[in-house]
């Protein structure tokens, strides 16, 4: 019994130390890729359908850039005509229609009425206002002696002293069978010439077949007589040449300012 024993714990010992043997502390896969030498050069990269099939330009010389070399790239004609087809790929360029609003006030169609209206009359509209520009302009120069014609200088319109002018007296005779006829107009003509006919024999003036009212003014405008004679020009031109009529009680208030004028030239009736 005891010798059976002890060959059985013998047993037990040769088999554990078996065991620990054939378990040392060896990394197998370690020890396999210590025996294979691992190189870059045999990972092999796969080709991709986008890479550039060209060799790129070395860095450290310009000789491929002087020799000009250009390399086209083509787009297939497959592709092209594929995009050509495709209506995504075609652009038009179109406004949008601009709906007209039916919510509109009424003063809002008075006012796209009348934008219309002056949108179509514009031109004649700013036609009217040169037009009126010019008339008031030309008469103006026209009342101040700056404008003459011949036919006025023919007919006597244009108002001057000539080698015919009457004496004071005459034209007082005239003024008086004027305002008894009821022509106002006339007899105001008529004081005035005889206030010139005034200015000339105080040699205040100059007579000249050449000069005219304004002519005239300007040669008094230093005197003390200029502001009250430019009045009654005024008057004189505006009756006058303008065609106005002059009732009985215009005609009294124009002529006392002639009389207070002539009155101060040192004239009495």
């Amino acid at each position: 019994m005891r010798k059976a024993s002890f060959y059985y714990i013998l047993l037990l010992l040769l088999c554990s130390s078996f065991l620990l043997k054939a378990q040392a502390p060896t990394d197998t896969v370690y020890a396999e890729e210590a025996e294979e030498e691992y190189t870059d050069e045999d990972t092999v990269a796969p080709v991709h359908y986008l890479w550039d099939q060209e060799l790129a330009i070395d860095a450290d010389t310009m000789s491929d850039y002087y020799s000009g070399r250009l390399i086209l790239r083509k787009v297939p004609g497959k592709v092209m005509d594929e995009m050509r087809a495709d209506k995504a790929m075609k652009y038009k360029l179109s406004r949008k229609k601009e709906t007209e609003r039916s919510d509109l006030t009424w003063l809002e169609n008075i006012y796209l009425a009348f934008l219309q209206l002056f949108g179509i009359f514009h031109r004649l509209i700013l036609a009217l206002l040169i037009g009126g520009l010019i008339t008031a302009t030309y008469t103006y120069l026209k009342r101040n002696g700056y404008i003459s014609t011949k036919k006025e200088a023919a007919t006597g319109t244009d108002i001057k002293l000539t080698d015919e002018d009457l004496e004071i007296t005459v034209y007082e005779q005239q003024i008086t069978d004027a305002i008894a006829q009821g022509k106002y107009r006339l007899a105001v003509r008529l004081l005035y010439l005889q206030t010139l006919r005034l200015l000339s024999d105080k040699q205040i003036i100059t007579y000249s077949r050449e000069k005219t009212n304004a002519a005239y003014l300007r040669s008094m405008i230093s005197t003390p007589w200029y502001k009250a004679f430019a009045g009654l020009t005024l008057d004189y031109e505006y009756i006058w040449y303008g065609e106005r009529p002059v009732s009985s009680e215009q005609f009294k208030t124009v002529h006392n300012q002639f009389s207070q004028f002539m009155n101060e030239l040192g004239y009495t009736r």
